[in-house]
């Protein structure tokens, strides 16, 4: 493994396995740098209940998931997701070149994916479509124009509407228990809880039980620094 930072750990050898121990600080500077790792940290941990959002962040499980966004024919609500991840930036940290760019871009978001009979027209409440339309500038010298409050609140809107539809109903999907490719996955990159049980590390204890305690207070953890990730992307 690379070492990124001066990391003190503690290392404890037993027969089968050995443990690495770190304090919360020391694990995200070793592995905060390689969203993959841990995204896949956290798929092995939380399992069916991961979020959306960081089965997006390992390249095998988006594949997947793409896979099984364009068997249901609705991909152009990943697409439109992705297009749309710059209006999550902070427009003041933005020069006048790249607000510009994103101006260009809504326009052309909504010629491809909002206006009513578009290309790849996506499923989002009218409200939200009419705001969005609303705030896009439509004429070609609008465009010369820096990003706006409205139009950043729309676009940032309508990005969430198309998660949480993703999220309810093609996700939901994918991980239940029709969901084949995504129980495929689980099992080739296994879990916490079946590897704590190869290990031999609680051969001696109550296996069901101990390992129980072990995952649930991690899942526990994970489950409230993503709520916090949220909120903190929610107020920006």
């Amino acid at each position: 493994l690379p070492i990124y930072c001066d990391t003190v750990g503690t290392a404890t050898a037993m027969d089968n396995a050995t443990l690495l121990r770190f304090d919360k600080d020391a694990f995200h500077s070793l592995f905060s740098h390689d969203i993959n790792i841990r995204a896949e940290m956290i798929l092995k941990l939380l399992q069916k209940e991961t979020p959306l959002r960081i089965s997006l962040e390992h390249a095998k499980c988006r594949s997947l998931f793409e896979a099984q966004l364009k068997k249901e024919f609705a991909d152009e609500c990943l697409e439109f997701y992705d297009k749309a991840a710059g209006f999550m930036l902070d427009a003041s940290d933005l020069d006048a070149a790249d607000q510009k760019s994103l101006v260009e871009c809504c326009h052309e978001l909504c010629e491809e994916y909002v206006v009513s009979g578009a290309p790849k027209e996506i499923n989002i409440p009218s409200h939200v479509r009419g705001a969005v339309l609303k705030a896009r500038p439509a004429a070609a010298d609008e465009r010369d124009r820096t990003l706006s409050p409205a139009l950043v609140a729309a676009m940032r809107k309508g990005r969430q509407e198309i998660y949480t539809l993703m999220s309810k109903d093609n996700y939901a999907r994918f991980v239940g228990p029709e969901g084949e490719a995504f129980t495929a996955l689980l099992a080739d990159i296994g879990s916490y809880a079946t590897e704590i049980a190869h290990t031999g590390l609680v051969a001696d204890c109550d296996l069901e039980a101990a390992s129980s305690q072990v995952i649930e207070e991690a899942k526990g953890h994970v489950i409230e620094e993503m709520r916090s990730e949220e909120h903190t992307s929610e107020l920006q």
